[in-house]
């Protein structure tokens, strides 16, 4: 069993800014106030937590709790579930599948990755970066380092302070390439894999809601996952329209009796589907079986 401590008074890589803590906050009082009858005190027990395995995660659902449920304060820890990250398929990983893995993996070796780093605009920011820290530009790294420079109010080497044009070029270039793996440009050499992944990944992730919740009768389920999961969500029920989801942007799938599903984007309906037509938008568990297979 893992134990979560909140770190207020520290700050590490990927650790959750103070600002955004703030934004959670915000956030469980819509949800409280949208979903009156469902989060309250007496449905605590009766409603699924879930949180990936990271420090950004924990501490949003921890935030978010303690807005939702006025017995929070004072009360023992919340029973949050969780997996190994690399097992976890709330963040897109499917266990035990190295071909899956080599398919996220493929695209760095893509004309669409390597159109966007040969680009005057990445080179720009990646002579900004190696001007600060003396390093090539690495995306998968470069966000949470200089958010928890930001987060510490430290110097960088040589007694500079975040260059506000470095964060946003940083930002920007990793959520268009993002965009592009996950396959949500239209002209992307990568678009056929993309939705692959998302398709693949996906399946997963709606399985185990409906275990979780239906099939337990959960009234509810909360999960605090990642953005690349929100964006896979809306393009497998096709309904994503190419804004990368800002930090605390909350999907809710609404369930009715007559099998009507619900989709809510911050608080706007997005889509109308038919349960059943909804959940069939996602690769059968025999497709996802005959793929990790080969």
């Amino acid at each position: 069993m893992k134990v979560y401590e909140g770190s207020s008074d520290k700050c590490s890589q990927g650790q959750l800014l103070d600002e955004g803590v703030v934004q959670v906050m915000k956030l469980g009082k819509f949800l409280k106030s949208a979903y009156p009858d469902f989060l309250n005190d007496k449905n605590l027990p009766n409603t699924y937590l879930y949180s990936t395995d990271t420090q950004r995660t924990f501490a949003t659902i921890n935030v978010l709790l303690a807005q939702l449920y006025s017995r929070a304060k004072g009360r023992g820890p919340f029973n949050v579930h969780t997996r190994d990250f690399n097992d976890d398929f709330f963040a897109l990983n499917i266990p035990g599948c190295r071909r899956f893995v080599d398919l996220r993996t493929s695209f760095h070796l893509t004309d669409s990755y390597k159109e966007i780093t040969a680009s005057p605009e990445y080179r720009e920011c990646d002579r900004r970066w190696q001007e600060e820290f003396g390093t090539p530009l690495q995306l998968s790294q470069a966000d949470d380092c200089l958010l928890s420079a930001y987060c510490s109010r430290s110097t960088l080497p040589g007694g500079k302070r975040v260059d506000p044009k470095l964060l946003a070029c940083v930002t920007n270039a990793s959520f268009e390439l993002r965009a592009i793996k996950l396959g949500g440009v239209a002209n992307s050499s990568y678009v056929e894999d993309g939705q692959k992944i998302c398709q693949l990944g996906t399946y997963h992730v709606v399985e185990a809601i409906k275990d979780t919740v239906f099939k337990k009768l959960h009234v509810a389920g909360l999960y605090s996952i990642h953005d690349e999961t929100y964006v896979c969500l809306l393009s497998s029920f096709g309904i994503w329209d190419g804004v990368w989801p800002k930090y605390t942007s909350v999907i809710a799938l609404e369930f009715y009796s007559d099998g009507v599903v619900r989709v809510v984007r911050d608080g706007a309906e997005i889509g109308i589907l038919d349960e059943k037509l909804a959940l069939s938008l996602f690769q059968k568990n025999e497709d996802v079986e005959s793929f990790c297979k080969v």
